[in-house]
């Protein structure tokens, strides 16, 4: 099954359909309770994280489910962000590195912002 894609920005646009669309997934799944919150605090992880990462952007949202595993999907197109701006930011830290990709949700940051960078 695949959602309706439900287009977003960093402004907020299409917050709420998205939840609207997860919950309708959700209960088309029939998923426990808990299993619910666990899609719908990683989709409010996802859409906060590419705010996070690329300030301004305009993407597309949906959810997919195959064999009983579900992929949360977004398709972005970053307004602000490039790969100069990246090294300039780097550049400008005491290490040279990004030290919030220590973590294990600054490692997966890390590397959707070299992906979208097309390193």
């Amino acid at each position: 099954m695949i959602t309706n894609k439900i287009s977003v920005n960093n402004k907020g646009v299409g917050r709420d359909e998205v939840f609207i669309e997860i919950e309708r997934f959700s209960d088309y799944l029939g998923l426990s309770e808990k299993n619910n919150l666990h899609i719908r605090l990683l989709t409010e992880e996802t859409l906060g994280m590419v705010a996070q990462i690329g300030g301004d952007f305009d993407a597309e949202f949906w959810a997919e489910s195959e064999d009983g595993k579900v992929q949360l999907c977004l398709s972005a197109k970053l307004c602000t962000m490039n790969s100069q701006k990246r090294e300039k930011l780097l550049k400008a830290s005491t290490s040279g590195k990004n030290a919030a990709a220590e973590s294990f949700t600054g490692k997966i940051k890390n590397a959707v912002e070299i992906i979208w960078l097309g390193y």
